[in-house]
C-alpha cells in the first residue's frame, strides 16, 4: 500500500490495532483470574463441577441449575435436593430462614466447607490437619452411602465430634470426619468437608462419582444451587476484567462510530431525489385523501359522471347535460357496446352522485362502471380518428 494510502487511512488503522491490543490483554487477565474454579455447574476448570452436572443430566437424574434466591424455593420440599457446592457467599438472614424453611418442609440440602457454619450458628466445621492432595477417606460405617467404598477429600475441614445426632459416613486417616448428615425437621443435611468427590478433577477419583449418585439417588428433584456462585454467571471475572471489558466495549462502539462517520464522508455525493408535487399519483392521493376524510364518497361519483357527460357530448354529438341513459341508449346505437345493461349502470351511478348517505364501497362500484363507459368513447374516439386518417391517405 502507498505511504499517501496508508496516512489516508490512519484513523481505521489505528482504531483496528487498539482494539486488538484491548482484546488480548482481556483475555490473559480473564484467564489468569480463573484460576483452579469453582464447583459451578457451568465452569470447566479443575474446580468445576460442569462434568458431574453433565453426568447426572445426560444419566437421567432430574437435575437442574438453580439460579434464583432461597425464597424462590418450592414450599413442598419432599423429595428435592439442593446442592450448595463451596458458595462463594455466605447468605443474609433471610436467606438462611429460607433454606431452613427448605429443609425442614422435607427437603435434602447437600453442602460443604465452612458454608456450615454460616447457615447453622453452630460452629460445627473445624480446622483439622491439612489433607494434601486426593487423601483416600475410608468409610467409617455401613450406610447407603459407603457401599462403594473409600472416597477422596483434601482441605483442611473435619467435623466436630462433640455435635450431636450426626451420622458419620466417611472419616480420613486421622479419623477426622469428612462426611456426616443429620436430620433437621422432616428433612436432611448432608455435609461434605470439601466439594472435591463431584469437581471436574476428582469425579473421576476412587469412588468419589459413587458418593455423589448415592446422595441424590431418592430425589424427584435435584437442583444445582448457582445464586450463591459470584455474580450469577457462567464465568468468574476479576473487577479489573470487567473494567476492561466494558472499557473495551466501549472504545469499540466509539471506533464503530468513527469509522461509519469516516466511510460516509469519503463516499460520492448524491442529492436526494425530488418528487415533483404535479405528479398525477400524488393529485389522485391528495385528492382521495380529501374525499375520505369529508366522509362525501358520492363527490367522487359526480365527478365521474360529469367527465362521462362531458366526453359523450364530444363523441357523440349529443348535448353536454344528457342524461345517463340517453349516454347509455347512444352508446349502443353508435356500436361502442352490446351492452344492454349499460344504462341501468349509469342511471344508477347518476342517482348515487346525489345519495350522501352512499357507502365507500358502493361509490367504487359506480366510478368503476362509469370508468369502463369512459373507456369505451375513448377508444371509439381514437379508432374513429384512425379511420378518417386511413380514409385521407387513401384519397391522396
Amino acid at each position: 500500500m502507498p505511504l499517501d494510502a496508508l496516512a489516508k487511512h490512519r484513523l481505521p488503522l489505528l482504531a483496528g490495532l487498539a482494539l486488538l491490543l484491548l482484546a488480548v490483554a482481556t483475555a490473559m487477565l480473564s484467564r489468569q483470574d480463573e484460576g483452579e474454579g469453582s464447583p459451578s455447574s457451568y465452569s470447566v476448570l479443575n474446580r468445576g463441577g460442569k462434568a458431574a452436572y453433565l453426568f447426572l443430566l445426560q444419566s437421567g437424574y432430574p437435575v437442574e441449575r438453580w439460579e434464583w434466591p432461597p425464597e424462590e424455593l418450592p414450599m413442598n420440599a419432599s423429595g428435592v435436593t439442593l446442592i450448595l457446592a463451596d458458595p462463594d457467599r455466605s447468605p443474609d438472614d433471610d436467606d438462611r430462614a429460607e433454606l431452613v424453611r427448605f429443609v425442614s418442609s422435607g427437603g435434602k440440602l447437600l453442602l460443604s466447607g465452612e458454608f456450615i457454619n454460616t447457615f447453622s450458628g453452630a460452629k460445627q466445621a473445624i480446622t483439622v490437619e491439612r489433607r494434601i492432595g486426593f487423601e483416600r477417606c475410608p468409610p467409617a460405617a455401613p450406610t447407603s452411602l459407603t457401599r462403594a467404598g473409600a472416597i477422596s477429600q483434601d482441605g483442611d475441614w473435619g467435623w466436630r465430634p462433640e455435635a450431636l445426632r450426626e451420622m458419620v459416613h466417611f472419616a480420613d486417616p486421622r479419623g477426622n470426619a469428612v462426611v456426616v448428615s443429620y436430620p433437621l425437621g422432616k428433612g436432611e443435611i448432608e455435609w461434605w468437608a470439601s466439594a472435591l468427590p463431584l469437581t471436574n478433577v476428582g469425579v473421576r477419583d476412587a469412588h468419589n462419582l459413587e458418593l455423589l449418585m448415592a446422595s441424590v439417588a431418592s430425589s424427584r428433584r435435584i437442583l444445582w444451587d448457582e445464586y450463591f456462585h459470584a455474580d450469577h454467571q457462567h464465568t468468574r471475572t476479576s473487577g479489573y476484567a470487567k473494567v476492561l471489558r466494558w472499557g473495551g466495549l466501549q472504545l469499540g462502539l466509539l471506533m464503530l462510530v468513527l469509522l461509519v462517520s469516516y466511510a460516509r464522508r469519503s463516499g460520492p455525493l448524491v442529492s436526494l431525489p425530488v418528487v415533483s408535487r404535479l405528479s398525477p399519483l400524488e393529485f389522485v392521493e391528495s385528492m382521495g385523501a380529501v374525499f375520505h376524510k369529508a366522509q362525501s364518497p358520492q363527490i367522487a361519483v359526480e365527478i365521474a359522471v360529469e367527465r362521462l357527460q362531458q366526453v359523450a357530448a364530444l363523441r357523440l354529438g349529443i348535448r353536454a347535460q344528457a342524461e345517463a341513459g340517453e349516454i347509455a341508449r347512444t352508446m349502443v346505437e353508435r356500436g361502442y357496446t352490446q351492452d344492454q345493461d349499460l344504462a341501468a349502470k349509469l342511471g344508477a351511478a347518476q342517482q348515487a352522485a346525489s345519495d350522501y348517505e352512499l357507502k365507500e364501497k358502493a361509490a367504487l362500484k359506480h366510478v368503476r362502471e362509469v370508468s369502463r363507459a369512459l373507456a369505451l368513447l375513448e377508444r371509439g374516439g381514437q379508432k374513429a380518428r384512425g379511420n378518417n386518417l386511413a380514409a385521407s391517405a387513401r384519397g391522396m
